[in-house]
């Protein structure tokens, strides 16, 4: 055995150089990988570095079914295709975790039998925050090139309950209570919340008050150059926009038609959530947006650097490393470069995927049975509700996808 390595940078590197140390780098080599969680872009990175030093004849990737089903088959399909080499990427299907975490190049003699190469464990997932993103988690990794120990390591995964690429995604009626169909379930939809924040409040600057300021927090001076008060703070509203973006009166219904409420917020098919978030009028939008951003700009630099004159001769607010104008400057240019804000703000509503690790079953199997005793409850179920109970009684993804 090799000498145990705590690890926060460079992972990568001494992931690669571990496998290196095979008896004989001229030979011809085969990758596997084993991993709970996995993204391909982490993937991509081990097998494009290990190339540069080895030949690889192909690549074996193992990961977990449900880590499977969050990706997808396209996204899979996709990673294994687009590559030089030969990839294979099997789930292995597993009542509980497959939380392997193993990694190893091995070169076949003529009779097919291992003759050489390098295994390497630890605690490191094949993620960006596992191996291939600089800093991310303290790993350990532990490596051996004993043949023994290499013939043990592939006969194990020989004796894997695998479900091909293919067959990610599909399920038998069977299956319907297991823990991998029910995450599965849930991962096609996501949910949503509503999101009150408006144009007028994002771009509002806001002054931290000195304890000279917050004695004269009841100065109407402040109201009458239109500020809110807060107990420590003031803030002003600068910019103003009055567009209204037409689809709002249809997605007031989103929630009531589209979702099933939980205590997280209100799950949304995916399917449903492409077509009624991305709305036509966004671009226009946008337009109208920037457009008012330009006009005012100027006219707001000015009331700010008036305002925060007569701040700072009254003596009532605190100095800050960032002015004002520099912070609105700062909004300005998250929301040029952020498609997400500018959707957040258009559509009204907060996105957001399953927020439990897949090893909080007991929080997920509880979710999920929510959701299903919901759904059964109503009198009058949502179309929603109704493709979520089909999906589980047929144990058929497809079912949430089904046209409204």
């Amino acid at each position: 055995m090799g000498n145990q390595l705590h690890i926060r940078a460079c992972k990568k590197t001494k992931l690669v150089n571990l496998l290196l140390k095979v008896q004989d780098k001229r030979r011809c080599y085969h990758l596997y990988l084993t991993s709970c969680y996995f993204t391909p872009e982490s993937a991509k990175n081990i097998i494009g570095k290990l190339s540069e030093s080895i030949r690889l004849t192909g690549v074996t990737v193992y990961i977990d079914r449900k880590t499977a089903t969050l990706h997808g088959n396209k996204v899979l399909t996709r990673f294994c295709k687009n590559n030089s080499l030969e990839i294979e990427l099997f789930a292995v299907n597993s009542a509980i975790l497959f939380h392997s975490k193993a990694y190893a190049l091995v070169s076949y003699d003529e009779s097919n039998e291992i003759y050489c190469g390098s295994l390497v464990v630890g605690s490191a997932n094949l993620t960006g925050n596992g191996l291939t993103s600089r800093g991310g988690n303290i790993e350990c990794l532990l490596d051996t090139q004993d043949d023994e120990m290499l013939k043990e390591f592939v006969s194990q995964l020989d004796s894997l309950t695998l479900i091909n690429l293919d067959d990610i995604d599909k399920f038998k009626p069977a299956d319907r209570d297991t823990y991998a169909f029910k995450y599965a379930l849930l991962q096609r939809g996501a949910f949503i919340h509503k999101w009150t924040d408006d144009l007028a409040q994002y771009f509002a600057v806001r002054y931290i008050l000195n304890d000279s300021g917050k004695e004269k927090i009841g100065d109407p001076v402040f109201k009458d150059r239109g500020f809110n008060i807060d107990t420590a703070t003031i803030s002003k509203r600068y910019f103003h926009l009055d567009y209204k973006p037409p689809h709002l009166e249809d997605t007031k219904n989103l929630r009531k038609n589209y979702g099933i409420e939980t205590f997280l917020g209100h799950w949304v098919p995916r399917s449903d959530l492409v077509s009624l978030l991305k709305e036509k009028g966004i671009e226009e939008f946008k337009t109208e947006l920037f457009s008012a951003i330009d006009e005012q700009y100027l006219s707001i630099k000015q009331q700010i650097n008036e305002d925060m004159e007569y701040f700072m001769s009254a003596g009532v607010v605190e100095k800050d490393d960032s002015s004002p104008i520099e912070i609105f400057d700062k909004k300005i240019q998250d929301l040029r470069d952020n498609e997400y804000k500018i959707m957040r703000i258009f559509s009204k509503y907060e996105v957001f995927d399953l927020p439990y690790d897949l090893q909080e079953k007991d929080k997920i199997e509880s979710l999920f049975y929510d959701i299903i005793s919901l759904c059964e409850s109503r009198k009058k179920p949502n179309a929603a509700m109704r493709r979520f109970l089909d999906a589980y009684v047929n144990a058929n993804l497809d079912k949430l996808d089904d046209e409204l």
